[in-house]
């Protein structure tokens, strides 16, 4: 089979055999697997991943086979991954909070991921359930989108968004696009997205964003305080990892408003902030990071309840052995989500 593993810094296409799975596993056909912006940050050097492992955590496919003793799954099955495994044991896992597990292990990072035709799914995540059953409607693409997608109902869950908030998304990249979507769905009052590059402000509109904003032509919390009669949005949601838009977001929500930060930030990165506009205004500064396995299922039900359209957010679609045409395209922002089919008719 074809797979990409993390080699000396970088990804390096390689033939090799079908993995045979022991007692308790899977083995998965990937039929589709999508680029991730941590995926990405691997290669930077600002994401760790163990040498030599197969990259990618997003990924859908058909059941090829089954190890011995393994029930609930069925031989060509069609299933969405989610792809860590959690102890089960921390704090963070007996409160509900398993997306922040202190032992946990997720498929391209510590274990071998999807970006390869075939893919080995571990005993215990087939044990706790990490299989999904895709319903007929959604494709593989799509079901390669769970992850992400339940990454952002996680967010916008997080911040207490309803059906009255005012959401300020910054960042038009595919996770603030996604979170628009998934606002939407949602039922949020009102969703702005702030993002300088013109097609992905017209896209977001398409998406169900009431408002979009240029960053570069004016200051986020000036036209925010002025669409909002001076009070500001209830929720901000940062969808890009910047210091600067971190400081423009504490100006742009109103009192008891909310700060999250979903995008990861550089290592070591540092910003100066005012403690006093927190303190005053009693805002909420917080961070979301990941999805449980109670929440991806029901990203599942959702996406079919709502009606939630992913193929909105696939741009580009690469066979594996153009997996490096595809990184560059991710890296020079072409697009939303890059999907990548080991099998071209999957």
């Amino acid at each position: 089979m074809k797979a990409a593993r993390f080699i000396d810094n970088s990804l390096v296409l390689v033939e090799e055999p079908v993995p045979k799975i022991k007692p308790g596993e899977v083995l998965l056909k990937v039929a589709a697997s999508s680029i991730c912006g941590s995926d990405q940050k691997i290669l930077e050097g600002k994401k760790k991943a163990l040498p030599h492992t197969i990259l990618g955590h997003e990924t859908a496919g058909v059941v090829a086979a089954l190890g011995e003793g393994v029930s609930g799954v069925s031989q060509g099955g069609r299933v969405t991954v989610f792809p860590s495994i959690t102890c089960g044991e921390c704090l963070y896992c007996r409160t509900g909070k398993s997306n922040i597990c202190i032992h946990k292990k997720t498929i391209g990072y510590a274990l071998d991921g999807g970006f390869a035709e075939y893919l080995v799914i571990p005993a215990e995540m087939v044990k706790r359930g990490c299989l999904v059953t895709l319903p007929p409607h959604l494709s593989f693409e799509e079901g390669a989108l769970m992850e992400p997608l339940s990454c952002c109902i996680s967010s916008l869950t997080h911040t207490g968004m309803n059906r009255e908030s005012y959401l300020l998304i910054i960042g038009g990249g595919a996770m603030g696009q996604m979170h628009v979507l998934a606002a939407r769905a949602l039922g949020a009052g009102k969703i702005l997205l702030s993002e300088p590059h013109k097609e992905r402000r017209e896209h977001a509109l398409n998406l169900g964003a009431d408002k979009v904003l240029n960053p570069q032509e004016e200051r986020i919390e000036d036209i925010i305080l002025g669409v909002t009669q001076g009070t500001g949005v209830d929720i901000c949601i940062l969808c890009m990892g910047d210091t600067s838009a971190l400081e423009s977001a504490i100006r742009a929500v109103r009192k008891r408003g909310v700060i999250s930060l979903f995008a990861s930030f550089a290592p070591h990165t540092q910003s100066t902030i005012d403690p006093n506009r927190i303190h005053y205004a009693e805002l909420t500064l917080t961070g979301t990071h990941s999805t449980t396995l109670t929440q991806f299922k029901e990203t599942v039900v959702l996406s079919e309840q709502y009606g939630i359209d992913l193929k909105k957010v696939i741009t580009h679609r690469f066979p594996i052995e153009q997996i490096g045409d595809a990184f560059e395209a991710y890296r020079k922002q072409e697009g939303l989500k890059i999907i990548l089919k080991p099998d071209e008719n999957s």
